[in-house]
């Protein structure tokens, strides 16, 4: 299976085969959540205000290679949580209202190749302290503030693609993470629904092609405070983390494996605190 590394709380834990860490890594001054490498590019997204001491407000790239910071340093009003490429675009998702000085409610789309940031513009869930966003090609799904569900937009044209989720979470559902994978679009947050006579809370999954819930996987996770915050495709698995100790009517410590199929696998890592913010495959 292919490794990913666990978030719990405020440390970092490996899990798989071993890490090697850059002697020059860049030290940012305060919370890191988003991490994406793109190329020989490794971009980062939280509540830092400075990286090596260099102002670089909740956004920086750097090196993959010889950890050297970049120059790029956009400057964002607060916490970026969510950063995912659209083909050519890299889109970041957070609690913030103003990216350089321009009004960005929760969602910003930057140029890979200028670092330019995007005219492109929506009104995401920004009150939610966490952003989902997720991307298949150019291609990238978030939530708009109202009404609470799910759209597509295509990078490459700043269009939307028709494609929404249905039914409606509740108004103001906070959606904490999205993933792609495997013809379908997975949610996890603090959120509810109705479909029928069944109520869906904190995960689930809508088909791909047509926006609809997939109502045969229902594994209602028993959530505290933070909900649902990350899920991820390794090479056999879906992971889900979040804070939650029981998930499809099995105890689990704050991260889960499901398998494509939505069969919950017997992975159970026994972690001393089962809050898991974010997953990195």
């Amino acid at each position: 299976m292919r490794s990913f590394v666990l978030l719990p709380a405020m440390f970092a834990a490996s899990v798989g085969s071993a890490q090697t860490l850059l002697p020059n890594m860049p030290a940012p001054n305060l919370d890191l959540y988003a991490i994406e490498k793109i190329g020989g590019t490794v971009y980062i997204g939280g509540g830092f205000a400075t990286v090596n001491g260099q102002p670089h407000t909740r956004l920086a790239r750097f090196d993959a290679a010889t950890g050297a910071l970049d120059s790029w340093a956009p400057q964002v009003d607060n916490y970026v949580n969510t950063i995912t490429r659209a083909g050519d675009k890299l889109i970041a998702g957070g609690s913030f209202s103003a990216v350089n000085g321009q009004s960005r409610l929760g969602i910003a789309m930057f140029d890979l190749a200028t670092g330019a940031l995007e005219p492109w513009n929506d009104v995401a869930n920004f009150v939610s302290w966490r952003q989902g966003v997720a991307a298949q090609g150019s291609t990238f799904y978030y939530c708009p503030f109202s009404p609470c569900r799910i759209v597509a937009v295509d990078a490459a044209t700043s269009l939307p693609t028709g494609w929404q989720s249905a039914p409606l979470f509740e108004e103001q559902g906070n959606i904490n993470a999205l993933m792609v994978a495997d013809g379908y679009v997975y949610a996890g947050g603090i959120f509810r629904f109705a479909s029928g006579p069944s109520v869906y809370d904190d995960l689930c999954r809508f088909h791909l092609s047509t926006g609809e819930l997939d109502s045969t996987w229902h594994p209602q996770p028993a959530v505290n405070n933070f909900g649902v915050t990350a899920i991820v495709r390794t090479n056999d698995f879906v992971v889900v983390g979040g804070d939650y100790n029981v998930i499809a009517g099995q105890n689990r410590q704050g991260v889960a494996a499901f398998t494509p199929s939505g069969t919950l696998a017997p992975f159970a890592p026994n972690n001393s605190s089962y809050e898991v913010l974010s997953l990195f495959p």
